[in-house]
């Protein structure tokens, strides 16, 4: 039987919190029973009010005394029993005359009862002496489990029990505590490491990191983080010194990393770079070329004007000089062959005409008229070349320029750090600077690192995976508490995916259905992460929505919907629904993405690592693309 004590200065909100619980999480349901001791009402409100009210004749700013009395878990008690406790503390410690209300709880593993007493007596309204009432207490507590036959539980803090908040924050939120997962993984490394940098490895082996913090370390995924000596008691700063000597800082892997990155990205621009000098050079050998051969068709339409003329002219030099002038003057292929010079042979004029006479003549006619098709061919090949000599003067500036800026450069070498080795360290890199990589070099780079790499996560989630099916005692109880309502896990026959949207509609936390899952089925992880991505499309899909009917309603009565719908949620009231519907509405604003975040608030790590796993899982794409499409 153990007992705890505190002391405080209102009555209102002491009860309230006995009677309803926590705000953002009420649970009036968890009272079995209340009484009261010289109080003439029952009512927890009225009694408060009383309370308060005779305080305030007394002189103390402290008029509260809370005492709470736990048994052991295997243990009960009738109420009849509890009142007798209750009654016999209150006798030791000289209160049975002093204001009293007993709250017992069954919201707990352990039966447990509350006592709320007010200090100020009701007739001479002095105040109660404190003074040894922790050994009375005590006394009065080792008397009572030798009358009721109980065992004798220390009152000494068993230091592996988790703390009360790390367990209501898994009830509220459905993410384990880190502290469970370390002590479950990592608790020996810390007495069977030779050194910090071997205690280091063995802890980054299950996604966690020791660091240095105020005068003590912690341990921290990155998301979550607790005192080392809380995982283990030689893992005090002082303990861990005495044997490795002074503290050393895990090495820094992001530094390595990012240089190798940059040196991968300034390698990549270098070659791409000189590939472009490369292909300048070729581009101004292609205009050298091209220039070659346009000066090449230019002379040999020259060559076919100077035969053509000395075929058809007496002075053959003049007359094709005569023409290439006319041409190159920007006059037409077609000339009147006389202005030229001299035909070869006679002729005889008649008016407008001539008429050739004898063969010289005759042949020399047939090639003048040869010579418009020679000269047509001239001034495209003249064309051409003015063409070919401004390709080569545009490639040759273009070369100029890129090999005045680039012919320095050489190669760079290769980095250090490449390939799988490189995706090895990037998927290695705690979370927090796997982010702070992706925001220097882009999502890609993560992306990239896990699919050649996906081992590595897989092996990080595996671990977690491990751990939530094998959850502490106090984890699985308050797990088995709010899944109650959906039945622990999916019974034979009945589809996972269709369990889970049916827990989430009844107010079970997606997360905590998700913990179920796993533990309920020898599938891999990935296979439970399809089970929620085929949940949330089921969730978004369904037309009636008893928990968003509930919230949307919020001036009816809590009941009325509630019996409208059929339905009852965990905890019960129009709060219990609305907080359903909260979750419901936020599982379906984002749906791609909603079973990844799932899945990562059931294994309590971010879900930036079961993002990345999930696409670097190679043999199960299929599920890969559910999750994250």
């Amino acid at each position: 039987m153990i007992a705890n004590i505190t002391n405080g200065s209102g009555f209102g909100g002491l009860t309230r919190y006995l009677f309803t619980g926590d705000r953002d999480q009420p649970n009036p349901a968890r009272v079995a029973w209340t009484s009261t001791r010289n109080l003439a009402v029952d009512s927890p409100h009225e009694a408060a009010y009383i309370m308060r009210a005779t305080a305030e004749l007394g002189r103390t700013d402290q008029p509260v005394y809370h005492l709470s009395i736990s048994i052991h878990p295997d243990e009960s008690l009738t109420r009849a029993q509890w009142e007798t406790v209750a009654d016999n503390a209150l006798f030791r410690l000289g209160l049975s005359d002093h204001q009293a209300l007993i709250v017992a709880h069954n919201d707990k593993d352990h039966q447990h009862i509350h006592i709320v007493v007010n200090r100020v007596h009701p007739v001479t309204a002095k105040a109660w002496d404190r003074w040894q009432d922790v050994p009375r207490v005590q006394e009065v507590m080792r008397a009572q489990e030798q009358a009721l036959g109980l065992r004798a539980v220390s009152q000494e803090r068993n230091p592996d029990a988790l703390p009360a908040g790390a367990l209501k924050q898994f009830e509220r939120t459905g993410e384990p505590p880190l502290i469970d997962y370390a002590r479950a993984t990592i608790r020996p490394a810390f007495a069977e490491a030779r050194s910090w940098s071997e205690l280091h490895d063995r802890l980054a082996e299950h996604g966690l990191v020791l660091e240095r913090k105020g005068q003590g370390l912690v341990v921290t995924d990155d998301h979550q983080q607790v005192k080392a000596s809380a995982v283990d008691r030689s893992a005090s700063l002082r303990s861990l010194e005495s044997r490795l000597g002074p503290y050393q800082e895990p090495p820094a892997q992001l530094a390595a990393v990012d240089r190798a990155l940059r040196e991968q990205r300034q390698a990549a621009e270098t070659a791409h770079q000189l590939e472009a000098l490369t292909q300048a050079r070729a581009r101004h050998a292609l205009a050298v070329h091209a220039r070659e051969d346009a000066v090449s068709r230019l002379a040999q339409a020259r060559d076919s004007v100077a035969r053509i003329a000395a075929e058809a002219f007496r002075d053959p030099s003049l007359a094709a000089r005569r023409y290439l002038d006319h041409l190159d003057a920007g006059g037409s292929a077609a000339v009147n062959p006389q202005a030229l010079g001299t035909p070869r042979g006679r002729a005889l004029q008649i008016g407008g005409t001539r008429l050739s006479l004898g063969s010289e003549a005759e042949h020399a006619a047939r090639a003048q008229a040869e010579l418009p098709r020679a000269g047509t061919a001239y001034l495209n090949a003249r064309a051409g070349l003015l063409g070919a000599e401004r390709s080569l003067g545009l490639a040759h500036q273009q070369l100029a320029e890129l090999d005045s800026r680039l012919a320095p450069l050489r190669p760079s070498p290769s980095p250090a750090l490449q390939g799988h080795q490189l995706a090895e360290r990037i998927i290695a890199l705690r979370p927090a600077d796997q982010l702070l990589l992706a925001r220097a070099h882009g999502s890609q780079a993560l992306k990239d690192a896990a699919e050649r790499a996906p081992e590595r996560l897989h092996t990080l989630l595996a671990a977690r995976e491990w751990w939530v099916r094998n959850l502490g005692a106090p984890l699985v109880r308050a797990l088995a508490r709010q899944t109650s309502v959906a039945g622990d896990s999916p019974s034979p026959g009945v589809d996972p995916a269709a369990w889970m949207a049916n827990a989430v509609r009844l107010g079970v936390h997606p997360a905590h259905a998700t913990q179920a899952l796993v533990r309920s089925s020898e599938q891999p992880l990935v296979h439970t992460a399809q089970v929620a991505a085929r949940a949330v499309t089921m969730l978004r899909a369904a037309h009636h929505n008893p928990a968003a009917a509930a919230a949307l309603q919020l001036t009816q009565p809590a009941g009325k919907i509630l019996g409208q719908n059929g339905l009852s949620p965990v905890g019960g009231g129009l709060e219990s629904a609305s907080r359903t519907y909260l979750v419901t509405r936020g599982l379906l604003a984002n749906p791609a993405s909603s079973a990844a975040r799932i899945t990562a608030k059931a294994l309590g790590v971010p879900a930036l690592p079961v993002r990345l796993a999930s696409l670097g899982w190679t043999l199960t794409k299929a599920a890969a693309r559910a999750i994250l499409a």
